[in-house]
């Protein structure tokens, strides 16, 4: 592989290792304002009562500081790990890793909570309400809800901002032209060739009406159906064909040759039928672009 293409591979995949975390981290500093600021607010487990305000907004915003960064850096890891396995993740696996990860990052964190409330503690409105620190696990189990929900956070988050990888791009690709076929199959059908037995096909060469009816001409054979030649000729607005008299209609692939005999001018046919074309559609040869002079059938 030449190596200016190996480069450029390369920063591509780095751009869009480097790109989720980059684009994260205005999401996550808004969370992070957010949350300390409900927590501050709010002064959950008595910490509204037992410190004051400057303290409590310390104590919140580093606890709350501990818990983006251990939960982030447990969702990347756990991530990482998932896509070994399965590449890409579902939706479910994507709930299940963020779960995995707020629960990981519970633990370390309650040691983290238990070192502040003792730093904290000795500035207390009330020191006596803080001397008996909670019991470790009924500590976890009041931060593991609080790590879950931000690592739910910053998964959904992470993810909205992840830019598309080449594979995904492929696979959108496929599911575009997938989609564009799909709208051809569902496109209906020309009505004027439902009336026309199946074995015929739908390579026209001529119609000419008789009555009520129209005979029409096929590569593959002739049939005659009741319609009029101004209804064929409306249904057939799509197909490259055009009218050249008022009983009489042509396929354009049909026509091998235009020729005038005694002032008339007449199209000779790939079948060998000559047809007659009238005063009012005499432009229509040379606006199609037909053929002039005797030409044989191809």
């Amino acid at each position: 592989m030449p190596l200016a293409l190996r480069e450029q591979q390369g920063e591509q995949q780095g751009c869009l290792k480097q790109a989720p975390l980059k684009t994260s981290l205005p999401q996550m500093a808004m969370g992070y304002i957010l949350t300390s600021a409900l927590l501050i607010w709010t002064g959950p487990f008595s910490t509204f009562d037992l410190f004051p305000t400057a303290i409590r907004t310390l104590y919140w915003g580093l606890i709350n500081l501990a818990a983006w960064i251990l939960t982030a850096s447990c969702a990347i890891g756990i991530e990482s790990l998932l896509k070994k396995k399965r590449q890409p993740l579902s939706k479910s696996m994507e709930v299940l890793g963020a779960f995995l990860a707020g629960l990981s990052s519970a633990l370390p964190l309650t040691f983290i909570v238990i070192k502040v409330n003792t730093l904290a503690y000795p500035y207390s409105t009330n020191p006596q309400q803080g001397t008996g620190l909670p019991d470790f696990w009924a500590l976890f189990g009041h931060i593991a809800p609080l790590t879950i929900i931000i690592s739910v956070l910053y998964t959904l988050w992470h993810h909205k901002q992840k830019p598309m990888s080449p594979h995904d791009h492929t696979q959108t690709s496929q599911q575009e032209q997938g989609q564009a076929q799909s709208g051809k199959e569902q496109t209906p059908p020309n009505p004027f060739f439902e009336r026309l037995p199946k074995h015929l096909g739908q390579e026209l060469l001529w119609i000419s009406s008789q009555d009520h009816y129209l005979d029409v001409k096929t590569t593959k054979g002739k049939d005659m159906i009741l319609m009029r030649l101004s209804d064929a000729e409306k249904e057939l607005a799509d197909y490259p064909g055009a009218r050249i008299h008022r009983s009489h209609w042509v396929a354009d692939k049909a026509v091998c040759a235009t020729r005038t005999i005694e002032g008339r001018l007449f199209v000779h046919l790939s079948d060998e039928t000559t047809l007659p074309v009238s005063r009012t559609y005499r432009r229509i040869p040379s606006t199609r672009g037909w053929p002039t002079g005797h030409k044989s059938a191809p």
